[in-house]
């Protein structure tokens, strides 16, 4: 769903159910969902009655379909005080679903479609090798491929469920092939834990393409939620929209353009996701540091101070080190660990370590005499020396999760060949 979408519909405050608005919700991929309502209802009234600590609006649309809205910025007005306008931004719109409160929100089911997953994945239908019809000039062959499933823990699983879309057309046909992933819970999941797993999944594919890594799509199932057809139970698809969803990107098939895939893993790939949930748990710190530095442009001195906390919050949990002082010997003992891996980048740990030292308690500080002393480094530099801080923390996390130190060669596809200073 590419394009932008308006739903009209009724919206009202879960706390006065009577008190109806008619409004238009829009939908965007990259944007938070706008909620734009008129009211016959002095604003100023409106706003210091009802309007504090918004957690959430309920609605229908047209077809009287349900759809909530969740965790509200703090409203733009337009008008008086006989007819208003009043525009709401939300973190999250649930369609087909009734939620007066974000803590009310659980769900069995929580399916993403997400940007390169079916490349890491290395899964299609098309067949080939078939023996060709001799009256057939060209010929398909195409077969859907199965369902896998993984358990994780005692009520968490994941499963991976390929489908195609085909398009008739006159002088055309097409076939276009998507996948998801979905989590199961018997005991329910609540959208905390929805953010979570989704991070965590998005985390994961990054460390495998270097890429960043946002949802197309994300759709869950409710169970009891449904209606029932010819005797047949029908679940109805819960859709959840957010400012994080994008549109999908060219996918990259060639197999150096990983650092690892699904095959990689696909053995014990239950135990593999289990322990990774763990990880991003015992690192959550030190991966948002380094996440800042993927997801935002920062000025490259902000990105040396991401780099270095990430490194050192990883030190600490990794070794226990949090009451030691010495920064210097922290990114000194990981760059040996991977020295045999950064020749030609970092040919002098001793230096290396004393440099990173040195520019982040200036960048941190501000001391002038350190500048002077000649050990402050900039521009082109600055780049370059955030480069291999950024090689020794994806090494870091790649080895935790047991990726082959083969594979790090392929880190350095990262590196810019040339940095331009505009002076």
């Amino acid at each position: 769903m590419s394009e932008k979408r308006d739903i009209a519909g009724l919206w009202w405050l879960p706390s006065d159910p009577d008190d109806r608005w008619a409004g238009t919700l829009t939908l965007e991929h990259n944007k938070s969902p706008k909620l734009i309502v008129s009211t016959q209802k002095d604003v100023f009234q409106l706003w210091g009655q009802k309007l504090t600590a918004l957690q959430a609006i309920i609605g229908h649309d047209q077809n009287g379909n349900p759809i909530s809205l969740l965790f509200l910025s703090w409203p733009r007005t337009h008008g008086g005080t006989a007819l208003s306008q009043i525009e709401f931004s939300a973190h999250y719109a649930i369609l087909n679903l009734e939620v007066s409160h974000p803590n009310d929100f659980k769900i069995h089911k929580f399916a993403l479609r997400i940007q390169h997953l079916q490349g890491w994945l290395g899964v299609t239908g098309f067949l080939s090798g078939l023996p060709k019809h001799p009256e057939v000039d060209l010929c398909i062959h195409y077969k859907n491929p199965k369902d896998e499933a993984f358990s994780i823990g005692k009520d968490l699983s994941v499963e991976f469920r390929p489908g195609y879309n085909l398009h008739q057309g006159f002088n055309e046909r097409k076939i276009q092939e998507n996948i998801n992933v979905t989590f199961v819970s018997k005991d329910g999941m609540t959208l905390s834990q929805c953010k979570e797993l989704l991070n965590d999944f998005r985390l994961l594919l990054h460390f495998a393409t270097l890429r960043k890594i946002y949802p197309l799509e994300l759709k869950a199932r409710k169970e009891g939620h449904g209606f029932t057809h010819e005797g047949e139970f029908i679940y109805q698809d819960i859709e959840i929209w957010s400012s994080i969803i994008k549109e999908d990107v060219a996918r990259d098939w060639h197999p150096d353009g990983w650092i690892f895939k699904f095959a990689d893993v696909r053995q014990n790939f239950s135990d593999f996701l289990l322990n990774w949930i763990k990880l991003t748990g015992d690192h959550e710190e030190a991966l948002s540091c380094y996440c800042a530095t993927v997801y935002h442009s920062l000025p490259s001195s902000i990105e040396h101070l991401c780099l270095t906390q990430a490194l050192e919050a990883y030190h600490g949990i990794k070794f226990a080190s949090h009451e030691q002082r010495n920064f210097c010997a922290k990114i000194q003992e990981l760059a040996d660990i991977y020295k045999d891996h950064l020749k030609g980048l970092v040919d002098n740990v001793v230096e290396f370590a004393e440099a990173v030292r040195d520019n982040r308690h200036y960048y941190t500080h501000h001391n002038p005499e350190d500048l002077k002393a000649g050990r402050v480094v900039k521009g082109a530099k600055l780049i370059r020396l955030n480069e291999k801080l950024k090689l020794i923390f994806q090494m870091c996390i790649l080895t935790e999760i047991g990726i082959s130190p083969e594979r790090f060669l392929r880190l350095r596809q990262q590196l810019a060949s040339d940095i331009i200073e505009f002076e």
